[in-house]
């Protein structure tokens, strides 16, 4: 099974939890909104049931260039792995029955120089024939 789809946001990383003054954990509203959005519109392209076997996730991330740049890549912050989290976090559950199931994942990080807009694509492949 393969689910592909392109989702019109930019990109946001996964924000590091906070701690009230009671000590109790949350997650940055930023963070809570980004991954809500990434759900929202995912929702349409969602499997069934949650996938329960090997997956491969591909995740490209098109940012927003900037208005002056010394590389045609971007090699500035956010990290390619905080980007990747916050959408494997908003699909947990929903697509895959738990983000463990994920063997193979590839991250990457363009600008998009035709539409000058944020976009994230992402590609779910089952690895076929094999269990879990």
């Amino acid at each position: 099974m393969t689910i592909s789809f392109t989702l019109p946001l930019d990109p946001v990383a996964k924000g590091r939890p906070r701690f009230n003054r009671r000590g109790i954990v949350h997650t940055p509203a930023k963070t809570r909104h980004f991954e809500r959005d990434v759900l929202r519109l995912a929702t349409p392209f969602r499997p069934a049931q949650p996938l329960d076997q090997p997956l491969l996730v591909r995740l490209t991330f098109y940012m927003r260039p900037p208005k002056r740049w010394k590389r045609d890549l971007p090699t500035c912050k956010p990290d390619w792995d905080n980007l990747a989290k916050s959408v494997i976090d908003a699909l947990n559950n929903v697509f895959w029955r738990d983000d463990s199931l994920i063997t193979d994942a590839l991250v990457s990080k363009r600008y998009d120089w035709t539409t000058r807009q944020g976009s994230i694509a992402v590609h779910v492949e089952t690895h076929e024939g094999k269990t879990v």
